[in-house]
């Protein structure tokens, strides 16, 4: 993440590789936090895979045969599993984590997870690896909703909306001498007041 591209945020997000999912908040709930790397055919092509990783299928789902293209093979490792082969940066495509969220406006039935850590390292890749995700966060954890929290200065809003199918529901102004207010720690140095909008979808739509 780019921290000084808009001015607003003078710390890091992550401090470092030890303490990466922590700092995404998987710790709080670990069992039901998952993070997925879309990468390259080549990485699957080395024996090693098998070894460090579980091989798992997930059965067809009409419901998302309408919404979405995907794919029916996934990878497993667990977060308290040794990675015993390295991958290397330039076969990973995009990220996205996921991990529970509770909110006053999303009710517990709604089995709600939030978006995290999503980036995309090429054109199409994000959107790609997004909807490669779903099946198996339906089928596994059992979501229905997806959330997606973001910084309105940030101008992410229309992408979630336009590209990811969510829809605004609610705005939080978080104020940069109080970021414990808003749940934020207080690590997080602010340069100024600003919004917060979070967004939510099915996760098939």
């Amino acid at each position: 993440m780019q921290t000084n591209k808009y001015n607003l945020i003078l710390n890091t997000r992550i401090k470092g590789p030890d303490v990466f999912f922590r700092d995404l908040g998987f710790n709080k709930n670990q069992d039901k936090s998952v993070l997925y790397l879309l990468v390259t055919d080549e990485f699957f092509n080395s024996p090693e895979v098998n070894a460090s990783f579980e091989k798992i299928q997930i059965p067809k789902n009409p419901v998302a045969e309408n919404c979405i293209s995907y794919s029916t093979n996934y990878y497993l490792m667990n977060f308290g599993s040794p990675l015993d082969i390295e991958i290397p940066l330039n076969i990973v495509l995009s990220t996205i984590g996921f991990k529970p969220f509770k909110h006053e406006q999303v009710k517990e039935e709604d089995k709600a997870f939030e978006l995290t850590s999503y980036t995309s390292f090429g054109k199409g890749y994000g959107i790609l690896g997004f909807n490669q995700t779903l099946l198996h966060l339906n089928y596994f954890l059992n979501c229905e909703t997806l959330i997606a929290e973001c910084f309105v200065p940030h101008n992410l809003v229309g992408y979630y909306e336009s590209k990811l199918g969510f829809k605004e529901f609610d705005r939080t102004m978080v104020y940069k001498d109080r970021p414990k207010e808003s749940g934020f720690g207080q690590e997080f140095v602010f340069t100024r007041d600003f919004e917060v909008a979070t967004l939510k979808r099915p996760i098939f739509v």
